[in-house]
């Protein structure tokens, strides 16, 4: 035992004097220095050079120092230990964040200036579940997918927005058109936004159960790619949006489900504090203190159903994944579809399920979220490319590092408004908390820096380290000894351990009410699928004299004009009959003048010189 300790030390020793990281830790030390001198005392290299005068140089000295408090902080996880670095990446967006309020200190004692920045407690907290819920309305589906199926599905924004569409249309039928339209009374009616939900989590699952059936299954028998799958969800994602606009309209449109929901007292009264810190030239000021009197913080009860909403539906889904026979099903499948299919488990209908349950949660999340937001055809896409940041942050396929992610990004989009509105004042700034919806994701470029793979891959090997010493633990000791010092010292895991066992009686429950409705799906489904086969062989019985006849044309004309689609000329040849066919298909469509016409020819012969060169 001696012996290995003495051998990690000197392992661990020679990793902090290597060469590569005694030249990150003097290149961090030389950054900030250099910059710290030139921010406060006006000095070092970057003020002596004078390349940067102005604005510009005190930018570029604000960069250098937020540089090399980077490297330091990458050099202290390139040298900690397995169970430290899973730590330290878990913390890294807290000290990214610690860093940039050392930056902006220094910056603004160097101005002579000072900034009062002031953080509501309550609405910070507030706002930052309210960001994640949103977040998560389309990360959760995305990392599912991609968990199960290995793909990344772009649709899934779309989905959500089914969701949103199908509240819309609830509120304008005939059944719940009156209490949204009735005058206020003070009165908050649920009725409309609870089966808003519900309709919304089912319609978008079938549609997302629907679109797994006729695509990516058939991408899946044909052996398709992971790249091929997610062009492939690309398209049946403007395929939705299309029949959305075309449905809708381009209009934006408000879900209202009782006009006492739009008053300004429909909010959850939070009691709060108000902390203000200082940065700057501080003469008789604390670094930081607590603001007197502050009133309590109105939380709107539609922010707050969002956000029981979708923590609800992931606590479900949680206790599905680790808790179900399904849930083993799907990680089986996720790390092995080959060896779970040989284990007997139906691929197929694990890949269905996943599908339903990543649509389904999308759409109760988008008719929640269409409480909120204004509702248009476009909302999706917006929405879209932060849920993608949230993932990577997340690690792609980690459930519970998705849901880490999203809870970072939010804490970093509440926070940044009044930062930029006290530093922006401090700094003849004062429309700089326009930036405040840019600024979690100026920062994720930091943390991803710093943690390439991501915060899920840290809790992973972080568990598997804690399991591997609870082992190590369990052989050392006695049972009965183990068992009470595990009671006294950790009170919380032996409470769990003690009502895990009723969880496990629930979860074979639940598998059992999930396979009565598991047949019951496959029932229905398999209903328009046998009417569809009857459908195709009568078409097809009719279509058989067509189809003979089109081959009869088709052999003399190709006995006259021969053209070989696996040659290159015959492959131009071929490109240009279609092309031509498209302009003269564009040509024909109607224009308000004859120079409109003739930019829609010019576009599509751009945008097919452009896919050509690609």
């Amino acid at each position: 035992m001696g012996k290995q300790t003495g051998l990690s030390l000197n392992l661990r020793r020679r990793s902090w004097f290597s060469g590569a990281l005694l030249r990150q830790a003097l290149l961090g030390v030389i950054l900030v220095l250099d910059s710290y001198i030139g921010l406060v005392h006006g000095l070092g290299i970057v003020q002596s050079v004078g390349i940067f005068t102005g604005q510009m140089k005190w930018l570029a000295l604000s960069v250098e120092m937020m540089c090399g408090g980077v490297v330091l902080l990458r050099m202290l996880l390139n040298c900690a230990t397995s169970t430290w670095k899973s730590s330290l990446v878990v913390v890294a967006p807290i000290l990214v964040v610690l860093i940039f309020f050392a930056v902006l200190d220094s910056l603004l004692t160097g101005l002579g200036r000072t900034a009062t920045i002031n953080f509501n407690l309550s609405s910070i907290g507030m706002s930052s579940l309210y960001w994640a819920a949103v977040y998560l309305s389309i990360a959760i589906g995305l990392t599912l997918t991609y968990k199960v199926q290995h793909f990344a599905n772009f649709a899934q924004a779309e989905l959500m927005l089914i969701g949103s569409y199908v509240a819309l249309t609830l509120m304008w039928s005939d059944r719940f058109f009156p209490t949204s339209d009735a005058p206020k009374d003070g009165v908050l009616d649920w009725d409309l936004l609870l089966w808003a939900g519900v309709t919304a989590f089912f319609i978008a699952g079938i549609i997302g159960l629907a679109t797994d059936s006729l695509v990516y299954q058939r991408l899946r028998e044909k052996m398709g790619t992971p790249q091929v799958m997610m062009i492939a969800s690309l398209g049946v994602s403007m395929v939705i949006r299309a029949v959305l606009f075309m449905r809708y309209s381009a209009g934006t449109f408000r879900f209202v489900p009782d006009r006492d929901w739009r008053l300004t007292s429909a909010t959850i009264d939070v009691p709060t504090e108000r902390v203000q810190l200082h940065l700057g030239d501080r003469v008789a000021s604390p670094l930081m203190e607590l603001a007197p009197s502050v009133s309590s913080y109105g939380f709107p009860y539609s922010k707050a159903a969002l956000v029981v909403g979708i923590f609800s539906a992931l606590a479900v889904l949680l206790f599905l994944l680790h808790r179900t026979r399904l849930g083993r099903q799907m990680r089986a499948v996720a790390d092995n579809p080959d060896l779970a299919a040989s284990s007997g488990i139906n691929v197929g209908m694990v890949h269905r399920i996943t599908a339903f349950l990543s649509g389904g949660i999308a759409g109760l999340g988008g008719a929640l979220l269409a409480a909120i937001l204004p509702i248009n055809p476009e909302l999706g896409l917006m929405l879209l490319l932060p849920a993608f940041a949230v993932i990577v942050l997340g690690t792609i396929g980690s459930v519970p590092g998705v849901i880490l992610g999203a809870l970072i990004v939010g804490l970093l989009r509440a926070i940044s408004e009044p930062i930029l509105v006290g530093a922006g004042n401090a700094l003849d700034r004062p429309t700089a908390s326009g930036f405040a919806e840019v600024m979690p994701f100026v920062f994720l470029v930091g943390i991803l820096l710093l943690a390439p793979k991501g915060i899920g891959a840290a809790l992973e090997s972080w568990n598997i380290e804690r399991i591997r010493k609870r082992r190590r633990s369990n052989r050392s000791e006695h049972s009965f000894f183990r068992f009470w010092t595990h009671v006294i010292s950790n009170p919380v895991s032996a409470l769990q351990h003690a009502v895990w066992p009723f969880f496990d009686r629930l979860g074979v429950g639940i598998d059992w009410v999930g396979g009565v409705l598991k047949s019951i799906i496959e029932l229905i489904w398999s209903l328009p699928l046998m009417g569809l086969h009857k459908a195709r062989l009568v078409i097809g019985v009719c279509i058989t004299p067509v189809a003979k006849c089109r081959a009869r044309i088709h052999s003399g004309i190709s006995n006259r004009v021969h053209i070989a689609t696996d040659t290159d000329r015959g492959s131009w040849i071929l490109f240009g009959i279609i092309f031509a066919v498209l302009v003269v298909v564009v040509w024909l469509l109607p224009s308000v003048t004859p120079l409109t016409k003739t930019l829609q020819v010019a576009r599509i012969v751009t945008l097919v010189g452009i896919f050509g060169l690609a």
